[in-house]
């Protein structure tokens, strides 16, 4: 006779955590490594996978595809800027931000619209 055992249920995947573009002001720098040059400023909005760099200067130079890195308190992340708009350069990341780490952040530097 066959020994029939049960085999223990898998656990199910969670759904990944959708987190809402909310406002934040994290004091930033855009480093441009082809040009040497560094833009200081402010990210408005974070997600694992995106930002919003706001440069600290009354005008916004029209950017597009552009290699850079975004340091976020201290930390530098490789992305490429994927827009530019008058709220400033949307910037997508080349390794996403830990969810938790994105959350932390945003929390503690969130503002008003």
């Amino acid at each position: 006779m066959l020994d029939r055992t049960e085999k223990p249920e898998a656990p199910k995947p969670q759904p990944p955590i959708q987190l809402d573009r909310r406002p934040c002001c994290i004091v930033s720098e855009l480093l441009f490594d082809e040009e040497d040059l560094v833009l200081d400023g402010i990210v408005r909005w974070l997600l694992p996978d995106r930002a919003l760099f706001r440069e600290a200067s009354r005008y916004i130079l029209e950017r597009r595809n552009d290699r850079v890195r975004l340091r976020i308190l201290g930390e530098d992340h490789p992305a490429k800027i994927i827009g530019t708009s008058r709220d400033g350069y949307e910037i997508a990341f080349e390794t996403a931000i830990p969810t938790e780490t994105v959350v932390e952040w945003v929390d503690r530097y969130l503002t008003e619209e």
